[in-house]
């Protein structure tokens, strides 16, 4: 009841693998408009999403959101004309290197539908020009939802409308799908360290 949007971003408490309380993020990061497809940085501290708020591009862009010190989401920003554009782009993930963001847009150069793409974060504050994942990670259909393990070598993905089973009337369904990630996409290396007090 209280989503002020289409869809707004929430959170879920664990507990003993059980979920026991649900709210919606505080701070600055929902909107009126549809915001949804969260994805957060290793650390915690960035939230990558897509959103329709008026002051967009296109259809969906991609926002970024930093944790205040407080605890709360800062006001989004919008990661501008070099990655958003005038279509829709949707379903980011930010992998472990913390600079290495993929996600789906349906107007950049690509084949058809919805394409996978990976740009990176340069240390001036600016994202490298998109680079299509190529085939055979994309295709002629509606490709989008990477994610990418930790070590950077298995990929994730929801595409393609294959047909399902006929007591389903003929409707489409995605399908899932995992891959070894190719070297030329593949995030940067990170090492992980766990410190006992």
């Amino acid at each position: 009841e209280d989503t002020e949007g289409g869809c707004d971003i929430y959170k879920a408490t664990l507990k003993d693998e059980e979920i026991i309380e649900v709210s919606r993020l505080e701070g600055n990061l929902n909107s009126h408009e549809w915001d949804s497809q969260p994805s957060i940085s290793c650390d915690g501290t960035k939230m990558f999403f897509s959103s329709t708020r008026k002051d967009g591009l296109g259809g969906g862009d991609i926002y970024l959101s930093s944790l205040m010190p407080n605890g709360d989401w800062g006001i989004a920003s919008n990661l501008g004309p070099n990655l958003n554009t005038k279509g829709d782009e949707e379903a980011p993930f930010i992998a472990n290197d913390g600079k290495t963001l993929y996600f789906a847009s349906n107007s950049h150069v690509g084949m058809g539908g919805l394409d996978l793409f990976k740009t990176t974060w340069a240390q001036d504050g600016t994202w490298s020009v998109p680079e299509n994942l190529g085939y055979p990670i994309n295709d002629h259909r509606d490709n989008f939802g990477l994610v990418v393990s930790p070590d950077g070598a298995t990929g994730y993905l929801t595409g393609g409308t294959l047909s399902i089973p006929s007591e389903y009337m003929g409707r489409k369904n995605p399908q899932i799908y995992f891959f070894k990630m190719p070297p030329s996409i593949m995030p940067e290396k990170s090492s992980w360290l766990e410190i006992w007090a």
